[in-house]
């Protein structure tokens, strides 16, 4: 009656420099990067960028959030 869930585990393979950091309580770089992201707005990003300033900044905007599939 009771199915036991089965448990699926990930194997992940860290770099020297990954193993460092996480050893350190730091995330893995790719994942650091990706928190640092979530937290700027690319509007901001853009304008903070000094060849963004003006009316180029929304161009800068719209050019780094391009997926990577219509690259």
């Amino acid at each position: 009656m009771g199915r036991e869930r089965r448990r699926h585990r990930r194997v992940v393979a860290l770099s020297a420099t990954d193993r460092e950091r996480v050893a350190r309580g730091e995330l893995p770089e790719a994942e650091a990067e990706v928190e640092r992201r979530r937290g700027l707005d690319a509007l901001t990003q853009a304008r903070a960028r000094p060849d963004g300033a003006g009316e180029q900044a929304n161009d800068a905007r719209l050019l780094a959030e391009v997926p990577p599939h219509w690259g």
